[in-house]
């Protein structure tokens, strides 16, 4: 039986967690590969997270949700536009799925920024599926 492939891009940011949460819940479910893909923007900008606190991240990730979990997993890491090279890594590479984490922004910080997640959900070729992180009013409430 072929694997489905879940694209999971990772900013390794807040909204990462939920998204690979999510990967891991649809693999379990149906056998699959998660591909975790971080792409670097050239330049970098002035919010981006230092590589050692990536790493960390991504260690903690992979031991708690996909080594766990026994499920078939890689990391790739591009350079690039995020939603451009997400797009293009899923269709090259067959991606049945993509999971990905969003920030949720609204209003001028959105349309400032853009989505990232807008821009795959306008260009992917496959189902893509956005995890908002959720506010810390509703988290404690």
């Amino acid at each position: 039986m072929k694997k489905r492939i879940i694209l999971c891009p990772a900013d390794y940011s807040g909204s990462t967690e939920p998204a690979i949460d999510l990967a891991v819940d649809l693999a379990k479910a149906k056998p699959s590969k998660i591909v975790l893909l971080h792409v670097i923007e050239p330049g970098g900008n002035a919010v981006s997270i230092d590589e050692r606190r990536v790493n960390q991240v991504q260690e903690r990730l992979r031991a708690q949700q996909l080594d766990l979990n026994d499920i078939d997993h890689e990391e790739v890491t591009r350079h690039g536009d995020p939603a451009k090279i997400t797009i293009e890594y899923a269709k090259r590479h067959g991606a049945d799925l993509i999971v990905m984490g969003t920030h949720g922004r609204t209003g001028l910080s959105s349309l400032v920024t853009g989505s990232v997640a807008k821009k795959v959900m306008a260009g992917a070729s496959c189902t893509v599926v956005t995890v908002k992180l959720p506010s810390l009013a509703t988290v404690n409430s």
